[in-house]
């Protein structure tokens, strides 16, 4: 299993290696959605389940369960986030803001934005070597120094805990926030952490 999204329902959207399904609750069974496969990213926007496709992204309705609009990106997809009113998508280039069944901002890229977590009012992205803040009003980002060790190889999740406190896993070791000092702790935790849950 890659990716597990809830639905306000209870029902669940799973990414795995034979494709997207869906679990339905009720009914305790799972249904394979036509399109994506296992690489494929997916958020759950209102009744609509959105699902990366190489460089296409689908609109799926859960009430209808068929695919119901597609949408050329030109690029491959690397992060999908819904937010209050749209999706963000990270690609290969670009940072966009999709909303309306139209890509409303656009902000070229360096670096692949691969993770996404909001703390509060803030909004962090994170490349495979930095944590940058994107301010969604302006629809920019800054690049923040939050890990002091410079030979950061790959970050692989960012979390936040309940105690609103930020985790980054990396391949060289998960670090943890502290919250009073506003500061990562120099030495990491000596895991490579995959995924923080």
């Amino acid at each position: 299993i890659k990716t597990i999204e809830a639905f306000s329902n209870g029902n669940l959207v799973v990414v795995c290696d034979e494709g997207v399904f869906i679990y339905k609750k009720e009914t305790d069974s799972f249904s394979k959605v036509e399109i994506g496969g296992s690489n494929s990213k997916v958020a759950v926007l209102g009744n609509s389940l959105w699902i990366t496709k190489q460089d296409v992204l689908y609109e799926y309705d859960l009430i209808k369960e068929k695919i119901i609009s597609e949408h050329s990106l030109g690029e491959k997809t690397f992060m999908l986030r819904s937010l209050e009113h749209g999706l963000l998508i990270g690609t290969t280039n670009n940072l966009l803001y999709f909303a309306d069944q139209t890509i409303v901002k656009k902000l070229p890229l360096t670096e692949p934005f691969i993770h996404f977590v909001k703390k509060g009012e803030i909004n962090y992205l994170a490349s495979n070597h930095h944590v940058y803040e994107l301010d969604l009003k302006t629809f920019t980002v800054h690049k923040r120094n939050l890990l002091h060790s410079s030979n950061i190889k790959s970050i692989t999740d960012l979390f936040i805990d309940k105690q609103d406190q930020l985790w980054i896993g990396t391949v060289n070791g998960l670090y943890k926030e502290k919250s009073l000092q506003k500061a990562f702790q120099k030495n990491p935790i000596p895991i490579h952490a995959r995924r923080i849950t």
